[in-house]
């Protein structure tokens, strides 16, 4: 990796979201989210029952479907309003 290389991953680090909850509710939060593409963004949508490593694990699903906004190795608190997410997301398209 190029200097170059890694001053551009410290600038624009991958954003992740996290989605969990039930298979059908996940499913949806993920196809209203993908929508609004980002290059440096991607989104996992996992169920519930998912067996999952620890670092993943630890983002519980809640009552709801909730999302965990993370960018590098830190992750925001549970999210659970999909329509708050969506217009956050339009705002950092990169």
């Amino acid at each position: 990796m190029s200097l170059v290389n890694a001053l551009e991953d410290h600038l624009s680090a991958m954003q992740i979201l996290v989605v969990r909850g039930e298979a059908a509710s996940v499913a949806e939060w993920a196809d209203a989210l993908g929508t609004l593409y980002a290059p440096t963004r991607m989104i996992y949508a996992i169920p519930t029952d998912a067996e999952l490593p620890p670092a993943l694990a630890a983002k519980r699903a809640g009552p709801a479907t909730v999302a965990y906004w993370c960018r590098g190795m830190t992750c925001s608190a549970p999210l659970t309003d999909l329509s708050e997410i969506a217009r956050t997301l339009k705002l950092r398209v990169t």
